[in-house]
């Protein structure tokens, strides 16, 4: 949602629990965010450490930051890891770069009150919303690889 540049926009985030593949612990609420721009998903150094990930393989990568002709070449650790849906049958198994930042961390991504100024919003059941437990950092990307 984009109204001018003195509202906020709502970015297609959620927020799911994820943790190692064979491993129940530990899990840990994340931030994430959905982008159908990107070819790839990643997820953050930050993450990798606190779930413990250890990598599956190694692969370069060109990382250019926006407005920057001259990218940098990066060796990025490939890991695994599940994020959980709603019931214990929608977990998913992913494979995503671990890279040092995503993004800076979410502002103005004021989700209730988006629903009480947006009728069209109201009777909905966003998937994000502010909690103590998860930041406003973006640990997992996930792009049109999965």
């Amino acid at each position: 949602m984009y109204v001018d540049s003195n509202t906020s926009i709502l970015l297609q985030t959620a927020i799911a629990q994820v943790s190692r593949v064979y491993q129940l612990h530990p899990v840990v609420n994340m931030r994430i965010l959905f982008d159908s721009g990107s070819q790839r998903s990643y997820i953050s150094e930050r993450a990798k450490a606190k779930l413990n990930l250890l990598s599956k393989r190694k692969e370069k990568l060109l990382i250019k930051t926006f407005g920057q002709e001259n990218g940098q070449l990066k060796e990025c650790d490939v890991v695994e890891f599940c994020v959980s849906g709603l019931s214990e049958s929608s977990k998913v198994q992913m494979t995503a770069l671990a890279v040092p930042l995503i993004c800076s961390p979410l502002t103005d991504q004021a989700v209730q009150f988006a629903q009480r100024s947006y009728s069209h919003l109201a009777d909905l059941e966003l998937a994000d919303h502010p909690t103590e437990d998860c930041g406003s950092e973006v640990d997992l990307l996930i792009g049109n690889d999965f």
